[in-house]
């Protein structure tokens, strides 16, 4: 289910910035879609996707305010750097995730047999 919906409410009017904000919300609804599955990598490439398309379109945006002389650039920059620093956070949680899990994994592989058996033996004692 989409958190995000679009609105024409959102339209800037500039049909180019539109269509990159639709595909922007596209990207963090289907963050939150996969969020509910267990399909980690398709979470880690889209978030990675939503990261270099997020980036490319605050670049463009942000060259398309300066070069008209939009008066609340600066702050509109500043909107930019904060989702930056939001969708970074988010990766950066992920890639805690994914290296706990892998190395979890590993541990459990090599270890909770034995120690699976060794409880058992120890608790199995009179």
């Amino acid at each position: 289910m989409a958190i995000l919906q679009w609105v024409p409410d959102l339209d800037t009017g500039i049909s180019e910035i539109d269509v990159q904000h639709r595909r922007i919300v596209d990207y963090i609804n289907r963050v939150n879609e996969l969020r509910a599955t267990h399909d980690r990598k398709g979470l880690e490439e889209v978030i990675a996707e939503m990261v270099d398309y997020t980036m490319s379109h605050f670049a463009f945006e942000e060259e398309l305010m300066q070069n008209a002389g939009y008066m609340f650039t600066g702050p509109h920059k500043r909107v930019h750097e904060i989702f930056t620093r939001k969708v970074a956070e988010m990766q950066a949680r992920f890639e805690v995730v994914k290296m706990w899990s892998k190395s979890c994994t590993a541990c459990c592989r090599a270890g909770c047999s034995t120690t699976s058996a060794t409880r058992t033996t120890a608790t199995s004692r009179p």
